[in-house]
């Protein structure tokens, strides 16, 4: 079984490709070239140098979201598109739950900038979810963090809140290296994989983007 894993959530780009569950090759790239100008050639280099044909591709996996309105857009479209092309299963990831398979941590809060003085969160203790992704400000999280000992804090929301956290948490704070702070195409994979185990998987008219909030054009139209 083959399954190519890709994320556009946020400023990178990563694309992954697991055969019978191993990982076989994986790209990231962070140079600021938009995604609608890297994505499909990483694609296309992932597949021409693991010398694999798209039609031979059984599912199709991406982050679905929350993240970049754009950069989702753009991951789930191709997916979806090339689901279809090859006759291929998808599923959408939570970037939140792929950001929490880059560390073994007991206690994992992914967070991602989402600017307004908030973040995309989820929590995670002994690989259990304990907080639904959601939009809030990084002062509630904290709230809901107090009754942990440990926590580790990895997402391109880390940077941003990095003084704040330091200084809420104290000594309780743990930081992923920074080759870990990013969603990455492998830990895309790593979740998608289970959810094959579990047939949850989806045609690809079924894979949809998930926003917590609305856009900010969404936004400004609802202010007028």
């Amino acid at each position: 079984m083959r399954l190519l894993a890709a994320d556009t959530s946020a400023k990178a780009a990563s694309v992954a490709l697991f055969e019978d569950g191993r990982l076989i090759y994986e790209s990231f790239l962070n140079n600021g070239l938009t995604h609608s100008e890297k994505f499909m050639p990483m694609i296309s280099e992932a597949l021409d140098v693991s010398g694999i044909k798209p039609s031979e591709i059984d599912v199709f996996a991406c982050t679905s979201g929350p993240g970049s309105f754009t950069g989702i857009r753009i991951g789930v479209e191709t997916i979806k598109a090339l689901a279809h092309a090859n006759h291929a299963k998808c599923i959408g990831v939570s970037t939140i739950e792929a950001l929490a398979a880059n560390s073994a941590k007991r206690t994992i809060a992914p967070i991602m900038d989402a600017r307004r003085n908030q973040v995309y969160c989820g929590i995670f203790h002994d690989g259990k979810r304990i907080l639904e992704d959601c939009a809030i400000g990084i002062d509630e999280l904290f709230d809901k963090l107090d009754a942990f000992d440990k926590v580790c804090f990895v997402g391109d929301g880390v940077p941003v809140y990095r003084k704040e956290i330091e200084a809420r948490m104290d000594k309780r704070a743990v930081f992923v290296p920074e080759q870990f702070m990013f969603a990455r195409a492998s830990s895309v994979g790593i979740v998608a994989l289970k959810a094959v185990k579990t047939g949850d998987t989806v045609e690809y008219f079924e894979l949809n983007p998930v926003y917590l909030r609305k856009s900010q054009a969404e936004r400004e139209y609802d202010k007028r």
